[in-house]
C-alpha cells in the first residue's frame, strides 16, 4: 500500500513538473508574440512617420546648383532664414550669426523636413522651401531656441555653399580630426563674440567630440591633445556659463585643471561659476588663486579683480535682501518699511534730545564741544544706518 501511495506521489510530481514547463514555454511565446506585436507597430508607425516627413515638405528652386546632389551623411554648409508662413516673423536667420550653419545631413541636426529637402541640393544651389507641421516642429512647436509655435508650417530660403564628405569619426586621421576640431572652435569663437551662446556651445560641443575620440595617440600627439582639450574645456565653461549653466561651467573647468593645473582661466570661470550660484567662500578662494597664477598677464589680472568686485556687489546685495525678507517676515511686507522709516526717525530724534540735554548740563565750554562730536557721530550712525537698510535693491 506504501508502494501505491509513493508511486502515486511521484506520478503527481512529475505531472505538476510537465504542467509547469508547459505553461514556462506558453508564457514564452506569449512574450515572443507580445514582443514582436510591439516592434511591428513600432515599425509601422516610423515608417507612417517617415512617410509624413517625405510629404511635408515642396522646394522651389531659384538659382541652380552645379555638381551632384548632397547625401546623407555629408557636412553641408549653407545659409537659411526661416519665417513662419502665418505671420511671416523670422526664428532663424543664419546672417546674423556671422558663419553658415554647418550640419551633418540625416543626423537630426534640423527639422526633419529640412534635412530631407537638403539632401536634393546641390553646392551653390538656391532654393525656397516649405515645410508643413508634420515636417517641422509638430504640434507641440518649440520652446528652446528657435521659438515656433504648434502646427506651424515653415519658409526657409537656403543658400547652400558647398558640402563635402566627413567620415567615420573612427576612419579619420589624427591631422584630420585637428582639423576639424579647430574649425568647429574657430565657429563658435566667432559666435561667441556675437553673443550667440547656445550656437557657440553646440559648436564647442561638435569640436570636442574629434578631441575626445584620440585612441592609441603617440607621445608625439599627446601634447596637441591635452592643449586642443584645454581650449575646448575652457570655451565649453565660459559659454555654459552665459547659457545659465553654472553646474556644467564647473565641471568643464575642472576638466581642463586636471590637463592645466593652476591655469588662471579655469580658476577664473570657476570663480564666475561659483559667484553665480551665490556660492561667495568658493568663489573667493578661486578668484584669488586665479589672480595669483596670473601674475604677469595685466590683462587677464584686470579681468579677475572686476569679477572680484562684481562678487563683492553680489555679497552686500544679498544681505540687503535677507535683512530686508527677515524685515517683512516679522512686520509684514507693507509694515516692514514703515517700521524702518519710523526708526530712522526715532533714533534722530533722540540722537537731538541727547545733545540738547548733555549740553545744558554741561559748564565747560570744552566738554560741550566733545558732547557735540559724539552725540552728531551717534546720530550719523544712526541715520546712515536707517539709510542702508531701505536702500533698494540693485
Amino acid at each position: 500500500q506504501s508502494k501505491k501511495i509513493f508511486a502515486q506521489s511521484m506520478s503527481d510530481d512529475e505531472a505538476d513538473e510537465e504542467r509547469r514547463e508547459r505553461e514556462k514555454v506558453e508564457q514564452k511565446k506569449q512574450a515572443e508574440a507580445e514582443g514582436e506585436a510591439a516592434l511591428q507597430a513600432e515599425r509601422e508607425a516610423q515608417a507612417k512617420k517617415e512617410a509624413e516627413i517625405a510629404v511635408s515638405w515642396s522646394k522651389h528652386v531659384t538659382v541652380e546648383g552645379t555638381g551632384p546632389t548632397a547625401t546623407k551623411g555629408v557636412r553641408a554648409t549653407f545659409h537659411c532664414i526661416g519665417k513662419l508662413q502665418s505671420s511671416k516673423v523670422v526664428f532663424e536667420n543664419s546672417h546674423d550669426r556671422g558663419v553658415p550653419l554647418l550640419v551633418l545631413l540625416g543626423r537630426n541636426a534640423v527639422v526633419p523636413g529640412l534635412d530631407c529637402a537638403l539632401q536634393t541640393m546641390r553646392a551653390g544651389e538656391q532654393a525656397h522651401i516649405t515645410i508643413k507641421p508634420e515636417g517641422g516642429y509638430g504640434a507641440r512647436g518649440s520652446i528652446a531656441y528657435p521659438r515656433v509655435p504648434g502646427s506651424a508650417t515653415l519658409l526657409y530660403t537656403v543658400e547652400m555653399i558647398k558640402f563635402e564628405v566627413e567620415g567615420e569619426l573612427w576612419d579619420l586621421t589624427f591631422e584630420k580630426k585637428i582639423e576639424l576640431a579647430t574649425e568647429r572652435r574657430e565657429r563658435g569663437n566667432i559666435l561667441f563674440k556675437r553673443q550667440k551662446f547656445k550656437e557657440a556651445d553646440d559648436e564647442y560641443e561638435q569640436g570636442m567630440r574629434f578631441v575626445v575620440f584620440m585612441p592609441h595617440p603617440t607621445e608625439e600627439q599627446v601634447p596637441i591633445i591635452s592643449r586642443e582639450t584645454a581650449l575646448f574645456q575652457l570655451n565649453l565653461a565660459a559659454a555654459k556659463l552665459r547659457c545659465g549653466y553654472e553646474d556644467a561651467a564647473i565641471t568643464h573647468a575642472n576638466k581642463a585643471l586636471e590637463v592645466v593645473p593652476d591655469h588662471p582661466k579655469a580658476l577664473y570661470r570657476l570663480g564666475q561659476a561659483y559667484t553665480q550660484l551665490g556660492k561667495y567662500d568658493k568663489a573667493q578662494t578661486h578668484l584669488q588663486r586665479a589672480e595669483e597664477a596670473a601674475k604677469g598677464d595685466a590683462a587677464m589680472v584686470a579681468s579677475i579683480q572686476k569679477e572680484v568686485k562684481r562678487l563683492q556687489d553680489r555679497r552686500e546685495r544679498h544681505a540687503r535682501q535677507r535683512k530686508r525678507a527677515f524685515a517683512r517676515m516679522v512686520y509684514g511686507a507693507d509694515e516692514a518699511d514703515g517700521f524702518l522709516v519710523r526708526m530712522r526717525g526715532v533714533m534722530s530724534s533722540l540722537t537731538r534730545r541727547l545733545t540738547r540735554k548733555l549740553t545744558e548740563r554741561s559748564a565747560r565750554p570744552f566738554m560741550s564741544e566733545v558732547i557735540n562730536i559724539v552725540a552728531g557721530l551717534i546720530a550719523l550712525i544712526g541715520v546712515g544706518y536707517g539709510l542702508w537698510t531701505l536702500a533698494p535693491i540693485a
